[in-house]
């Protein structure tokens, strides 16, 4: 059974290499980008809107709690009942609207004057008809007039009291038709009364009194009423005119104002402007913090609780639609930004699906992980970071090494907008982002061992304790829990990088990626076929060796990738383990190839291209090292076997190119580019007899031009002064192995007996001569 398993394991990685190795074309890896990005962008909304989805938490007052009620989100909402009673407040105490006609006042001022004119002085005759109706018109009240009190008084005196008495209840006072019910007297009594004077010179301005000015006309014969519009009369008034008199003038013009009333309330301007002041009271918002317990299970529902309850239904209910789609176009525009720049700069190869796969996949893992741990954290006490909490670093540092730190740089900008949303748009989880983004970048891209990421972790451990220590004093300032924080940083930051210590070889495995780890295991000269060529093929073996040291220089002059082209010098010539004793580097184990036709020698020689291919494949070996064994001969043609082919041709039909030929590609980068003009340099120094700078100098120069003559760079990215710098390289790399050095004399082939022991005695003389000195 065992081995059924073993059998169907092995067979389903073998399935899943070559689905994720295989070449497809441009516009397959295309849609299959597209599909990746709308998965990811719909399953990034999905797990921002999860505490959206969820069914409303349905409790009464009165009501045991059966688990543990927690708010997932910043919930921010009005308080009803508050809002209410100040706007209920803010409408009764709106004053009531009152117009008063100033035009009132001059007609009973007028009125005032003639009357006292015609009772001061009735002897004319044009008077005596109005004299007499006016008579009449006081005798109906005999308490309040007897005949002879005003016209024995001084006229303009009396005129002048009995104006300034009716401007002041004017002034002070309202009069109005009807007698004020009780809800207007109560109303008044609360809020007052605003005033709007018409047809008034200088008097525009609104005025405010209390609601007890008002009198209905009714009212003012009263006890109360008349008290109070009685003492408005002037007492500097009293010495010039009796009593009797004074008491008649304010009855007279008490009476007019009851006859002709100024103010009127005006109830749909007052209602109006009531409703204006309830409107204007902003509404009274609570808050409900993520994280904060509005009931423990088994807590009996009051009706503080209910509000919360009912508050957080409602948020979630009803903002649910209205966030999502916020999330979803926030996510929309950095997947779209994040999918530009990964076509347009990260260097992934427009036909290796498999690079998408990992970029995808490792989004979609730490997405899901920190959404884990936001869920965690709401049935945690508050306190604790929850940039703490997620393995930021780890996720910067694997998107670092595996691809570049500016896929890395894009991508941590997606997750920094991601893990700020779901942490409820808290700022310190923004700022541990932003400094796990960068010290993963940092650590990652200068760690050349995997024993160095503890360095990186140190780095990234010391910048989380300064965001807790800045965050502790903008909050609540250190205390024990400080200490703990602190701790936990450094924790973070060593198992992130832990963490990814882990994960990388599975990536490395799983989808054949050359990490810089990666490719320094296949540097060792212990690995399984550097060993086979060293045993079959060991001048082949030689020459690799000698390839990536010549290489090393060139491609570090140009700012290549070192480690990857001096790993695929190593492997450029693995197919010449097969059939070793064509290649004239391995002069030790040459067999006599004289029986092979020309034709039989190009197809052996050519076949050692798609016999490493093969080999490579078979080994498991990275694309990118794969690609170095056909273009380091791109399209080149194996001249010494053509030449041989025409000879024997003779007179007769000139053998085909096409055979002689390497069936490339040409180089497409420039580590392999490289390679070719090392590999062509490195084979022909060996058959110089002169090493001096200029010789070698002439050889690279000739060498490389021809390269470039038969268009095998074109398509390598190599500039020209990239070229230089090349040849610079290999000429300093050339004059140091080949540096001459000083001859050794040559010893005597035989030294006589006496010689020796004359040398002997000498010695031992030398020896006792030491000794007996020391």
């Amino acid at each position: 059974m065992k081995r059924l398993v073993d059998e169907f394991r092995r067979r389903l990685l073998e399935f899943s290499w070559s689905l994720l190795e295989k070449k497809y074309s441009p516009k397959t890896v295309r849609k299959t980008v597209i599909v990746l990005f709308v998965f990811t962008l719909v399953l990034t909304t999905y797990f921002l809107s999860i505490p959206f989805l969820k069914k409303p938490v349905d409790y009464r007052v009165g009501d045991i709690v059966n688990e543990d009620i927690r708010v997932r989100y910043d919930v921010r909402y009005v308080n009803k009942e508050v809002t209410e009673s100040l706007r209920q407040e803010a409408f009764h105490k709106e004053r009531l609207y009152f117009s008063r006609d100033y035009n009132v006042l001059r007609k009973i001022i007028e009125q005032l004057n003639r009357e006292l004119n015609l009772l001061s002085d009735s002897s004319s005759e044009n008077r005596q008809a109005e004299t007499e109706a006016l008579l009449k018109e006081l005798s109906a009240k005999p308490s309040l007039y007897n005949p002879g009190v005003i016209e024995n008084l001084p006229p303009g005196s009396v005129a002048q009291w009995a104006v300034r008495y009716a401007t002041l209840i004017f002034d002070n006072y309202g009069i109005i038709k009807d007698t004020p019910s009780i809800e207007l007297r109560k109303e008044l009594s609360v809020s007052g009364v605003l005033i709007k004077t018409s047809d008034a010179p200088g008097r525009s301005q609104d005025i405010l009194w209390e609601g007890y000015r008002i009198i209905g006309a009714q009212e003012i014969f009263s006890n109360y009423a008349y008290r109070r519009l009685a003492q408005l009369a002037d007492p500097d008034m009293e010495r010039l005119i009796p009593e009797e008199a004074r008491t008649f003038l304010i009855h007279r013009i008490l009476a007019l104002y009851q006859k002709n009333p100024y103010m009127e309330y005006s109830p749909k301007v007052t209602a109006r402007k009531k409703e204006l002041a309830a409107a204007s009271i902003a509404p009274v918002f609570e808050s409900l913090r993520r994280g904060e317990y509005i009931a423990r299970a088994g807590d009996p529902v009051d009706r503080n609780m209910e509000k919360k309850i009912q508050a957080m239904n409602q948020f979630y209910g009803k903002a649910n639609k209205r966030y999502i789609a916020a999330y979803f176009l926030i996510m929309a525009l950095m997947s779209v930004s994040v999918g530009f720049f990964i076509h347009k700069y990260s260097g992934i190869g427009k036909t290796e699906l498999s690079s998408h796969i990992i970029f995808h996949s490792l989004i979609i893992v730490f997405f899901a992980i920190t959404l884990l741990v936001s869920m965690a954290m709401l049935k945690q006490q508050p306190g604790t970071y929850f940039g703490l909490l997620i393995p930021a670093g780890a996720f910067s540092a694997l998107l670092t090494v595996l691809f570049n730190p500016r896929v890395t740089l894009i991508t941590g900008i997606f997750s920094t907008v991601y893990l700020y949303i779901l942490s409820a748009y808290d700022t310190s989880t923004l700022l541990f982002s932003i400094i796990s983004l960068v010290t993963g970048i940092y650590s990652a891209a200068r760690m050349k061992k995997r024993t160095q990421f503890f360095k990186g972790a140190l780095i990234m451990g010391t910048a989380y304790a300064i965001i807790v220590l800045a965050m502790e004093l903008l909050n609540t300032g250190m205390g024990a829990k400080t200490v703990f924080n602190i701790f936990l940083a450094y924790m973070n930051a060593y198992a992130s990088l832990i963490i990814m210590t882990g994960i990388l070889p599975l990536y490395e495995v799983i989808f054949n990626i050359p990490t810089k780890f990666r490719l320094q295991e296949l540097a060792d000269y212990e690995s399984p076929l550097l060993k086979k060529m060293a045993v079959e093929a060991p001048s082949t073996y030689n020459h690799s060796m000698m390839l990536a040291n010549v290489t090393e220089r060139a491609v570090s002059a140009i700012g290549g990738d070192v480690l990857l082209a001096k790993t695929g010098c190593l492997y450029h010539d693995i197919g010449k383990t097969i059939h070793p004793e064509f290649y004239i580097e391995n002069r030790s184990i040459l067999k006599n190839t004289e029986k092979y036709t020309p034709g039989e020698k190009a197809r052996i020689i050519v076949g050692h291209v798609t016999d490493g291919i093969a080999m490579g494949r078979k080994m498991r070996l990275p694309e990118a090292i794969i690609k170095f064994i056909p273009e380091h001969h791109g399209t080149t043609t194996i001249q010494s076997v053509y030449h041989e082919a025409l000879h024997e041709s003779g007179n007769k039909v000139a053998p085909n190119v096409a055979d002689f030929t390497y069936p490339g590609p040409i180089p497409q980068s420039r580590e392999t580019a490289v390679v070719m003009l090392a590999d062509t340099i490195e084979a022909a120094s060996r058959s110089l007899s002169d090493f001096s700078p200029e010789t070698i100098m002439e050889m690279i120069d000739r060498l490389v031009q021809n390269k470039i003559n038969a268009g095998q760079l074109k398509e390598s990215g190599l500039s020209f002064g990239d070229v230089d710098k090349i040849k610079a390289a290999f000429l300093e790399t050339l004059l140091s192995v080949y540096h001459s050095r000083p001859e050794y004399p040559s010893s005597p082939k035989k030294v006589s007996a006496v010689s020796r022991e004359k040398n002997a005695r000498t010695r031992k003389a030398n020896t006792g001569s030491s000794t007996k000195n020391n």
